[in-house]
């Protein structure tokens, strides 16, 4: 289970597909290098920071973040055991708003 934060920057990455360490330090403070490493070692996210312009030896982009396949999933999963979770009550809180409603109505 990620924190809360962590959880907000693989949804913004998720989103944002080549989002750099610059755009995600500006939106969530630099706490945010540590969750980036923290999904990197979950292997949810990607760091591709060595890429060169094949004829200038230039960097094309530097410390570039992209999400992979298990963190897409990871972000699925949360989905539907909010689902899960949530559908029950829902259910049960409409059963309880019905049986007050015919109770008052009689």
């Amino acid at each position: 289970m990620l924190d809360t934060q962590t959880l907000k920057i693989l949804k913004h990455i998720n989103k944002n597909p080549n989002v750099s360490l610059k755009t995600l330090t500006a939106k969530f403070g630099e706490s945010c290098k540590d969750s980036t490493k923290l999904l990197q070692k979950n292997d949810f996210i990607s760091n591709e920071s060595a890429g060169y312009h094949p004829t200038a030896f230039v960097p094309m982009y530097k410390n570039i973040f992209r999400i992979l396949p298990q963190g897409e999933a990871y972000l699925q999963s949360i989905s539907k055991e909010r689902i899960k979770y949530w559908v029950p009550i829902i259910i049960a809180d409409l059963l309880s708003a019905a049986a007050i409603v015919v109770s008052i109505l009689k």
